[in-house]
C-alpha cells in the first residue's frame, strides 16, 4: 500500500467538494491528475473509495471509513 499525504488530502477535497473538479481547484492541479493520483489510491487499497455519478463522486463505505481517518491524519 503505497501512498502519501498529498493524495490524502486529494482524496478529501474529493469527497468534501463533491467531484474531482472541486479537488482539483482546491490543490491547484488538473483533473486529470487528480483522477489518477485516486485510482491509484483505489488500487492500493484494492476497493473502490469513490463512485462517480453523473454529478459527481460520493465515498463508497470504505470511501466514509478512509475520509475519517484522513481528517484525524491531516488535522
Amino acid at each position: 500500500m503505497k501512498f502519501d499525504l498529498t493524495d490524502l488530502r486529494i482524496f478529501l477535497s474529493a469527497v468534501e467538494g463533491g467531484s474531482l473538479t472541486a479537488a482539483a481547484a482546491q490543490n491547484n492541479i488538473v483533473v486529470a491528475a487528480v483522477s489518477a493520483r485516486l485510482k491509484k489510491l483505489e488500487e492500493s487499497f484494492d476497493l473502490p473509495l469513490l463512485e462517480r455519478t453523473g454529478r459527481g463522486i460520493r465515498p463508497t463505505l470504505a470511501g466514509d471509513m478512509l475520509a475519517r481517518h484522513a481528517r484525524q491524519v491531516l488535522s
